[in-house]
């Protein structure tokens, strides 16, 4: 019984080398089947922009306590911290009487994320965070 346990141990670890190796990626597609559920599925806190098909932008914070829909669900986006863009599209400043911000994504054109920086309301500067 411990050969089999310590076989079915090794065997998860044994079938991700394998779908990681480059042959059998070229033959299979990626497990996740869209990018929307790979990238949230990484965790990643962010700052997203969302473009619309009709040309609006939203902006906000990707954190802990937004949420990311996943297949087979249609995709929705709902950002815990919505921010106003100045007129050329970038961060202005946090919008502090909402509580976030849901995007449906039949309605999007294309998502921007970008490495977390906390913008200063001037938007002249940017921060680490």
């Amino acid at each position: 019984m411990g050969r089999f346990t310590g076989i079915l141990t090794l065997l998860p670890i044994l079938l991700l080398k394998i779908r990681q190796s480059n042959r059998i990626r070229q033959i299979l597609p990626h497990p996740m089947g869209r990018a929307w559920d790979y990238f949230f599925s990484t965790n990643q806190c962010c700052w997203v922009l969302v473009t619309l098909k009709n040309g609006k932008k939203y902006g906000g914070l990707y954190s802990y306590n937004s949420f990311a829909s996943s297949r087979p669900e249609p995709e929705q986006l709902y950002l815990e911290k919505h921010w106003a863009l100045d007129n050329d599209g970038d961060f202005d400043h946090e919008l502090t009487d909402t509580l976030g911000v849901i995007i449906l994504t039949n309605e999007i054109e294309s998502v921007e994320f970008i490495k977390l920086q906390e913008p200063t309301t001037s938007n002249r500067e940017t921060k680490n965070v």
